[in-house]
């Protein structure tokens, strides 16, 4: 496949000395205030303001130089999203015409393999039979050889048919739980927590949303606190 040119990419600017101290200035005094009294409290809001601004304007001003290599990613992702789906829906399509065909090819060797497995048994038995009615008869070597035959069918091998292979290309099985009963998966949860508890995962967002509905929910219950926002 032949290389596109890679776009020359622009080298990250040096931030300004005196944005750097600004910021170090600000953590300082974050560092040395205490609030104990409402003197207190106001200077750290005003300085807490004073930091939301500053984070905001360094946002805005990251985003002035990293809005092009977005876009100039996008560009390239987009160029290259076509030709990779494609090539993505082709490789679906080939693997599930392969792993058709295997499934198939795999019941017929299974069906095979029983019916080889069925035949030696009844060869089995048949020279049992014929082993019994030959001791009866007083012919023990033909019992002996009888009996050697029924031993040697019933040990035989079963050999599998081979497979059709491709060089590089190999099939593996993925296995997945499925919740068969949602009711028995949690009722068993209930009963031995510690062995089943940690396989339900809940969901907190819809949880909360009902709790704060005013639904009453076993188990549950609604626990707020306060969050500091900052309109700098």
């Amino acid at each position: 496949m032949a290389s596109l040119e890679a776009p020359e990419i622009p080298r990250p600017v040096n931030l300004p000395a005196a944005l750097i101290e600004h910021v170090e200035d600000l953590r300082t005094s974050a560092a040395s205030i205490t609030v104990t009294d409402a003197a207190t409290y106001q200077a750290a809001g005003a300085l807490l303001k004073d930091v939301a601004r500053l984070a905001r304007d360094l946002e805005t001003e990251r985003k002035v130089h990293t809005r092009p290599l977005d876009e100039a990613k996008r560009a390239v992702m987009d160029l290259f999203d076509g030709p990779k789906r494609t090539l993505s829906e082709a490789e679906t399509k080939l693997k599930r015409e392969m792993m058709t065909f295997d499934a198939r090819e795999r019941a017929a060797r299974q069906e095979a393999e029983r019916r080889i497995r069925e035949e030696n048994e009844r060869r089995a038995q048949e020279a049992r039979e014929l082993a019994a009615m030959a001791s009866a008869e007083g012919d023990i070597d033909a019992a002996v050889e009888l009996t050697f035959e029924a031993e040697m069918a019933e040990t035989a091998p079963v050999l599998p048919t081979q497979a059709a292979k491709v060089n590089g290309i190999s099939f593996r099985e993925i296995s997945r739980a499925e919740i068969t009963s949602l009711h028995a998966l949690v009722s068993a949860a209930a009963s031995d927590p510690a062995r089943f508890l940690s396989l339900l995962e809940v969901n907190t967002q819809a949880l909360t949303a009902r709790l704060k509905a005013g639904e009453q929910i076993p188990g549950a219950k609604l626990v707020t606190e306060r969050v500091t926002a900052v309109r700098a």
